[in-house]
């Protein structure tokens, strides 16, 4: 693909969300998902989470896992 762009303009490259553990859990669930682990730093600034899709429709919030 090619693009072409004018001079000056904006070029958007992320967009940066910040939740609490809890929140995202909420959200992943909200989208049909559950949080079956999650990883973080000490201060909880960071985390990584592994999802697995609902099963039969049904929604879960799973305890996040520290560590």
């Amino acid at each position: 693909h090619r693009f072409s762009f004018a001079k000056g303009e904006s070029i958007v490259t992320e967009h940066s969300y910040k939740y609490t553990l809890e929140e995202f859990h909420q959200l992943a669930d909200g989208a049909g998902f559950a949080v079956a682990r999650s990883w973080t730093d000490a201060r909880r600034w960071f985390s990584v989470h592994y999802l697995r899709p609902h099963t039969n429709g049904a929604h879960h919030t799973l305890t996040p896992n520290h560590g």
